[in-house]
């Protein structure tokens, strides 16, 4: 039995019998190809086009927003006994700038800035929400991070949420250096204290006398030290 032979097929046999025809579809189809091409490279160019244009937008925004921050922040009124007033207007204007400018980088320290502002103003719950706002955004920024917690921790204080100001504290001491866990020491001793724990108040207070630091001064540490030993003494520990 012969092996079956195989006939090519019809139309392929035509075109290639056909060479006109043949060139003619080829340049057809390398015409489509090259529009499908050209296509290509339109999109990529416009999609790198349009990267290279946000990055520079971005830029600008955010000198714009770096620019718009110093110029505020240059008028913070001075010293302890700051101007309510003027205070209170910086305060304001940091708002609208985040409003304005709240996703860029420069804003992190508008968001401590107005954390700050607010606890000299006896604004706590504002306070404390920029400065969380401010510690969310932190990420590795290890001074921010520190700034933030701190200021945290003393609106949590101010608003008699003791156990969260602990905590807080308590956090700021493990992350923090030396020069900031006799402060650390001596807050949470405070804290022990205004919750009628005198026993571990006399621990932390005794903590803080003992770590090295400018912040307290030993008169203030020796003052709370006193007090709660007295009490410890008189039977009011616990």
């Amino acid at each position: 039995m012969s092996p079956r032979r195989i006939r090519p097929e019809k139309k392929l046999v035509e075109k290639i019998e056909n060479p006109a025809e043949l060139a003619e579809t080829l340049r057809e189809r390398l015409e489509r190809h090259q529009n499908k091409l050209i296509g290509g490279a339109l999109v990529f160019f416009l999609i790198v086009a349009g990267g290279f244009g946000y990055g520079a937008y971005k830029a600008s925004q955010e000198r714009k927003a770096e620019a718009e921050y110093a110029r505020i922040v240059r008028n913070w009124p001075g010293g302890r006994a700051a101007n309510q007033e003027a205070l209170s207007s910086i305060v304001g204007e940091l708002e609208k700038y985040m409003d304005r400018f709240g996703s860029a980088d420069a804003s992190r320290n508008a968001q401590l800035d107005l954390g700050k502002g607010c606890y000299d103003l006896g604004r706590y719950e504002e306070a404390l929400k920029w400065s969380r706002m401010a510690l969310e955004r932190s990420g590795n920024d290890r001074g921010m991070r520190l700034l933030a917690r701190y200021q945290t921790a003393l609106a949590l204080e101010a608003l008699r949420r003791y156990d969260e100001a602990k905590e807080m504290w308590t956090t700021l001491g493990a992350e923090g250096d030396e020069s900031l866990r006799r402060e650390v020491e001596w807050r949470l001793g405070m804290l022990a204290m205004v919750q009628g724990d005198h026993g571990r108040a006399v621990e932390h207070l005794e903590k803080a006398l003992k770590t090295e630091g400018s912040y307290p001064g030993e008169p203030l540490i020796q003052t709370g030290l006193a007090e709660a030993k007295g009490k410890v003494a008189g039977g009011g520990g616990s």
